[in-house]
């Protein structure tokens, strides 16, 4: 079991690791310049990766393959990345079939249309969107994951509702077949 503690450097750019199997747990996040880019399968080398964390590097630029060959991580943290509303509208997540904790607080989304693929992330179990700026969502915004069974869903510290009242008869309930 290996642990990679890389957080308060000058890491610009993520493009390969060299082949760490044990390797479990890999902290990239807060580092003193940015933009930080991560590469087309930049931690495909790390196939026993659990836990990722890349948060807080205020500018993250991701590949849309970033995150392929890690079928066994289970928790990824992106928070205060500014990604905005492209981290959930695209396929970013598309082989993350073990996560269970998905970590996008403070990023600047303002809309909620979750990628179809989040139907393929059976495990999901936690999803982090506090402190971003989330106005409004309906029934149909969320239709990628129903069918889920959350345990932590925090949707604390948007703004939703805030300029618009909700019509709801044209907006029916946005957690309609998703458990908690």
């Amino acid at each position: 079991t290996m642990k990679l503690f890389l957080t308060y450097n000058y890491i610009r750019r993520v493009t390969s690791f060299p082949v760490l199997e044990h390797l479990w747990l890999l902290e990239i996040g807060t580092q003193l310049v940015h933009p930080v880019t991560i590469g087309k399968g930049a931690f495909r080398n790390l196939p026993n990766l659990r836990i990722l964390d890349l948060g807080d590097n205020k500018i993250l630029q991701l590949d849309l393959d970033a995150f392929v060959g890690l079928p066994n991580l289970t928790i990824l943290r992106l928070f205060n990345n500014s990604l905005g509303d492209s981290i959930l509208e695209e396929c970013y997540f598309q082989d993350l079939r073990s996560l269970e904790e998905l970590d996008l607080s403070a990023n600047e989304i303002a809309k909620l249309h979750p990628h179809p693929l989040f139907y393929n992330l059976t495990a999901l179990k936690s999803v982090n969107l506090k402190y971003n700026k989330i106005s409004n969502f309906c029934q149909t915004n969320l239709t990628s994951f129903q069918g889920k069974h959350f345990l932590f869903f925090n949707l604390g510290s948007n703004h939703l509702y805030k300029t618009e009242d909700v019509a709801w008869a044209k907006c029916p309930n946005p957690f309609k077949n998703i458990t908690f």
